[in-house]
């Protein structure tokens, strides 16, 4: 299991409006694929957890970078697990400006992320 963290900063021209068909869209093209994930975005800021088969989150997070609803990509962290932390949902819609939970996530020990919980 690959899990990948990225931030980006909304374009302009992205609004509050066009949040729900996002979600929409990528939850039925992650379920396809076979990723999890969960998006978080504070009116300004996304930041996302995807997980899955190492190549197939790669080929996503390619697609990502030249997606015009954002700019400014930065890939946090990548890490290999032994299991799903977003198992449940083919993409989670937070609304919020707390990104720590994402942070804990990407701890490479499931101890780790227990203890930070």
């Amino acid at each position: 299991m690959f899990r990948l963290f990225y931030v980006s900063t909304a374009s302009p021209d992205f609004g509050p409006s066009d949040i729900k068909p996002l979600v929409e869209t990528a939850s039925a093209k992650n379920r396809k694929l076979g990723i999890t994930g969960a998006l978080k975005f504070n009116g300004i800021n996304f930041a996302q957890v995807l997980e899955g088969e190492k190549d197939a989150v790669l080929r996503l997070m390619s697609t990502i970078r030249y997606d015009k609803r954002h700019t400014g990509v930065i890939v946090v962290a990548e890490i290999e697990s032994d299991e799903r932390m977003f198992g449940h949902w083919d993409m989670s819609f937070v609304d919020g400006l707390d990104f720590q939970d994402f942070v804990n996530a990407m701890s490479s020990r499931k101890e780790e992320r227990e203890q930070n919980a």
